[in-house]
């Protein structure tokens, strides 16, 4: 799983504080346009036992969460209510066997931040929502109580929980989940290479460098085949989550084995997503490279 770094969080705050004083209206429409699971479980969390103020904290630092992974990893299918009800029922049993621990004369109990990452993996992310939870302006006005405060940041790691790792764990529980198969593979592998021969016939490949070029259809190939091999994902599938982390953590190695230059797999893939995006067939292609070009400096 890719780890969300500083550099990240800076860069997507830097483009929602572009987008006006007050951003949360919009990004909470997107939330409920995009997960209106979440949306629904944001509103609805502790009933009235949360005061306005607490729950548009809730909802406005969940929104920035989900911006955060959303733009870094990609957010794929929408999280049910049901997910949810299961991910916070974890994090409660979480915390209940940490206040055991800690009640134990021989145990100090977890670090905030391990039991925050817990499950997500995401520590900076974590430490950065909490702390717009409780490093509040001096000016906020809003009435939060201190003891409310745990609770928010309960159901703000549930969103996040949820939010990476329902692309991991859905349909695990189904007798019907997808399992590997060689026909779709073919069929993935087939789509890919008849992609790419149209993109080899037209401009976007002839404007790379030629270092680049030389090693365009290995690269494209590889990449289709490990989004397949490793993640199910055909090409229409594909999310800017997995395809970072195939670039990362899998592609490099295969590149070299194949004698393709590891230097040449951000420009290759950004000009055969970027023909994509006009193309069609790659429907998330756009920010998948966007995305890629933030990770350069990691792949090369």
């Amino acid at each position: 799983m890719n780890l969300i770094t500083e550099q990240d969080i800076d860069s997507i705050l830097g483009t929602l504080q572009g987008a006006g004083e007050n951003p949360f209206t919009d990004l909470l429409k997107l939330v409920k346009r995009e997960q209106p699971g979440i949306f629904e479980y944001l509103r609805e969390a502790e009933g009235d036992e949360l005061n306005p103020d607490e729950r548009t904290m809730l909802s406005n630092v969940s929104a920035i969460a989900w911006f955060v992974i959303k733009k870094s990893l990609g957010c794929g299918r929408p999280v049910g209510a049901d997910y949810l009800d299961r991910r916070l029922q974890r994090n409660i049993d979480l915390i209940e066997d940490e206040q055991r621990d800690a009640d134990e004369p021989d145990e100090s109990g977890g670090s905030l931040a391990g039991i925050l990452s817990e499950f997500n993996e995401q520590p900076l992310l974590m430490t950065f929502i909490v702390n717009l939870v409780t490093d509040r302006p001096e000016n906020y006005e809003g009435k939060v109580r201190e003891e409310m405060l745990p609770v928010i940041v309960m159901h703000l790691k549930t969103v996040v929980d949820a939010l990476v790792l329902h692309d991991d764990e859905w349909g695990a529980d189904d007798e019907d989940a997808a399992e590997y198969s060689d026909e779709v593979f073919d069929a993935a592998r087939e789509t890919v290479s008849e992609m790419y021969a149209e993109y080899a016939a037209g401009p976007f490949l002839a404007v790379l460098e030629d270092e680049h070029r030389a090693h365009a259809r290995a690269i494209v190939t590889l990449f289709g085949e490990a989004m397949y091999e490793y993640f199910l994902l055909s090409p229409a599938e594909w999310s800017v989550r997995r395809a970072a982390e195939c670039c990362t953590e899998i592609i490099p190695g295969k590149a070299r084995d194949a004698g393709a230059g590891v230097r040449s797999i951000v420009p290759v893939l950004v000009s055969f997503l970027t023909y994509a995006v006009q193309a069609g067939g790659i429907p998330d292609a756009g920010h998948i490279a966007e995305r890629l070009l933030e990770l350069e400096d990691r792949i090369a």
